[in-house]
């Protein structure tokens, strides 16, 4: 159960991290009117393991703003798999 923990645990600072990380990727260039965008996480895979490798997310984008948006993404990046409990609490503080 403890890496089944471990593993669940480091898809949702994965997942905290994507989302985060996405409404940075969302901010416009310098000099452009900035949009009002609120990021959502409405649903995620509880936890992945190697015969369920499977991530499913579901992020909902709400625009306050008064300007359509027309080309709204996101992107999804993972780093490299955390092996060690340690390594997963220091990658936390730093």
């Amino acid at each position: 159960m403890g890496r089944r923990m471990s593993i669940r645990r480091t898809a949702s600072a994965l997942v905290t991290f994507t989302i985060l990380s996405t409404c940075v990727m969302l901010a416009p260039i310098a000099g452009a009117q900035q949009p009002n965008v609120q990021l959502h996480l409405a649903d995620q895979t509880p936890w992945t393991t190697k015969t369920r490798p499977l991530l499913k997310l579901t992020v909902e984008a709400t625009n306050a703003g008064t300007e359509p948006l027309t080309d709204l993404t996101a992107e999804l990046i993972l780093g490299s798999a955390i092996h060690a409990r340690l390594v997963y609490e220091q990658s936390l503080t730093e």
